[in-house]
C-alpha cells in the first residue's frame, strides 16, 4: 500500500529541525551540508520530539497504540512470553470463534493466579490471566512481560487481545510515525518546540504551537475512535414488566 504523499516523515523532520536551529536545509540521508555533529543533533531533537507527541503532557492516550494480535494456547503451558513491543497494558483476551468457547479471560492480580495453582493442578478453558514483568540483567535488554493463566490449558486455543505497544525510534529506513498523515504536522511541531527549548533555553511560540497542534490531534484521535453505535438505550424506568406464566405440562392427562 502507497503512503500519502502528503505524509511526512524522519527526512522532513530532520530537514525542518536542521533549518529551525540555523543549519539550513539538507538531506539527512546524505548530508552534503550538515555536520556529522550537525546531524546528531538534529537527529536527538527528532527523536526527542516523537517522544513528546507519543507521551503528550495531557491525560490521553493515543487509539493508535493498542494494536491488535493473537496468542496461541498449547495444552499443558499457563506461562506464555508477550511480544517485546509489549508496553505493559493489556485488554481482556478473547477465545476465537472456532474455539467453540464463550466469555474473556479477564486480568486478574498475579496473586489470584498464585493462589489457585497452590491449591492443586487443574486443567481446563482459562477463565483468567495475570501479567508479571521478567526479570532484567543488567540492563541488557528492556523490560519483557509473561502472562499467567488459570487454569492450565487442556487443549489449543487462540485468544485476541490489545496492548499498549511500545513504539521504535524513527529512521531513514523506518520513516513514517505511527497515527499516520492525520498528525503528520502535529509531530513537526513537537520537535520543533523540542528544538526551540533547547536553542533558546526556554518556551516560546513552537511551543504554543505544539499545544494547539496537540488539541487538534486529540480531538481527531478521539472521534476516529470512538463508535457510532453502543447498542440499545432501554430505558426501563417507569415501566411495568409481567413474568409470563409458566407452560403447563401434563402428564397422563393430568
Amino acid at each position: 500500500m502507497a503512503e500519502s504523499t502528503l505524509s511526512l516523515g524522519y527526512p522532513d523532520y530532520c530537514t525542518e529541525v536542521g533549518y529551525y536551529l540555523g543549519y539550513g536545509r539538507d538531506t539527512v540521508a546524505s548530508p552534503t551540508v550538515w555536520s556529522s555533529g550537525q546531524v546528531t543533533e538534529i537527529d536527538a531533537v527528532v527523536q526527542a520530539g516523537y517522544r513528546q507527541f507519543l507521551s503528550p503532557p495531557t491525560p490521553h492516550t493515543w487509539s493508535f497504540l493498542y494494536p491488535l494480535t493473537t496468542l496461541a494456547l498449547t495444552a499443558s503451558d499457563y506461562d506464555y512470553d508477550l511480544p517485546d513491543a509489549f508496553g505493559g497494558e493489556i485488554s481482556q483476551l478473547r477465545y476465537a470463534t472456532t474455539d467453540n468457547q464463550f466469555g474473556p479471560v479477564t486480568i486478574v492480580p498475579l496473586d489470584f493466579i498464585l493462589s489457585r495453582q497452590e491449591a492443586g493442578t487443574s486443567t481446563g478453558k482459562p477463565v483468567c490471566a495475570a501479567l508479571l514483568p521478567k526479570t532484567v540483567t543488567a540492563g541488557s535488554t528492556g523490560q519483557r512481560w509473561r502472562l499467567y493463566l488459570w487454569p492450565t490449558p487442556d487443549s489449543t486455543y487462540t485468544l485476541s487481545y490489545r496492548y499498549k505497544a511500545l513504539v521504535a525510534k524513527l529512521t531513514s529506513a523506518a520513516p513514517y510515525p505511527l497515527g499516520g498523515q492525520a498528525h503528520a504536522q502535529t509531530i513537526e511541531a513537537a520537535c520543533l518546540a523540542i528544538a526551540e527549548e533547547r536553542l533558546n533555553d526556554e518556551r516560546g511560540i513552537k511551543h504554543m504551537r505544539w499545544l494547539e497542534m496537540l488539541a487538534a490531534s486529540i480531538t481527531v484521535d478521539k472521534r476516529a475512535s470512538t463508535p457510532e453505535y453502543f447498542g440499545q438505550n432501554l430505558d426501563r424506568e417507569g415501566r411495568r414488566y409481567f413474568r409470563p406464566l409458566p407452560t403447563r405440562v401434563l402428564l397422563n392427562g393430568v
